[in-house]
């Protein structure tokens, strides 16, 4: 038997389930743009400061 209380706790399981689903798609589209981004570059395409405000850091070799 269902309660109100155990209802509500579901619909914000709900909530809080599509609030990780969002978040985790604005990373994954985040990964994709810089990805793109970073053949531009390679292919000359756009500027190291287009890369920089992006905030895509390159690691130098030591």
């Amino acid at each position: 038997m269902k309660t109100a209380n155990s209802s509500e706790t579901s619909s914000a399981k709900a909530v809080v389930d599509v609030n990780s689903q969002s978040k985790a798609s604005a990373i994954i589209q985040k990964m994709k743009d810089d990805k793109k981004a970073i053949k531009q570059f390679f292919r000359g395409e756009i500027s190291i400061q287009e890369i920089d405000a992006r905030g895509i850091k390159f690691v130098k070799p030591i």
